[in-house]
């Protein structure tokens, strides 16, 4: 009988970088990543090295490790969550941090109710999987958004609805009218 593989995790420090001129491409603050740590890292079937990040004291929260263009590496870092580490260790404060692969399917948790529909509907659950990474990301990210469960199961049973409409072909905008309540 044999061992599960253990999950791989890399730990290092890095303090924040807030200045968007020091790491090309980057935009906000970043939390630079060594680029042994990055390599580490397996890249997805969509070429993308994705990862779950821990940083002390912040809930953990996955995203793309992103080359700098110099050779660099670094994950973004939300204007919440810095705003929350800078409370609690300063603003030029040193942090561990510790990065795992996501082994997600689509790079983000799928919100359950979305799940549930997907699983139910077979057709859909081929339209969402055809869409490109990046859209299904979108998608689940703003279906998890919403603070009310209601809204959230409106918005699940709106896109699965979309999906079979338009046959995959997914227009952003128009799927964000969809979502909108009636009042």
């Amino acid at each position: 009988m044999s061992k599960p593989a253990p999950e791989l995790t890399f730990a290092f420090e890095a303090a924040l970088q807030r200045d968007a001129s020091a790491t090309p491409r980057a935009q906000g603050t970043v939390l630079p990543v060594p680029a042994e740590v990055a390599r580490a890292i397996p890249v997805r079937p969509d070429r993308t090295r994705r990862a779950e990040v821990r940083i002390e004291g912040l809930p953990s929260y996955t995203a793309k490790i992103a080359g700098d263009g110099r050779g660099g590496y670094y994950v973004p870092v939300n204007r919440q969550r810095r705003d929350a580490l800078d409370a609690a260790h300063g603003e030029h404060a040193t942090l561990r941090a510790v990065l795992s692969p996501d082994t997600s399917k689509y790079g983000l948790p799928v919100p359950p109710a979305f799940e549930l529909l997907l699983a139910e509907d077979p057709l859909a659950a081929a339209y969402f999987d055809e869409l490109p990474a990046g859209k299904q990301r979108r998608i689940l990210f703003a279906l998890a958004a919403p603070v009310r469960e209601s809204t959230r199961v409106h918005r699940a049973v709106r896109t699965l609805e979309y999906l079979a409409e338009v046959r995959g072909r997914v227009d952003m905008r128009e799927l964000a009218r969809r979502w909108r309540l009636e009042r």
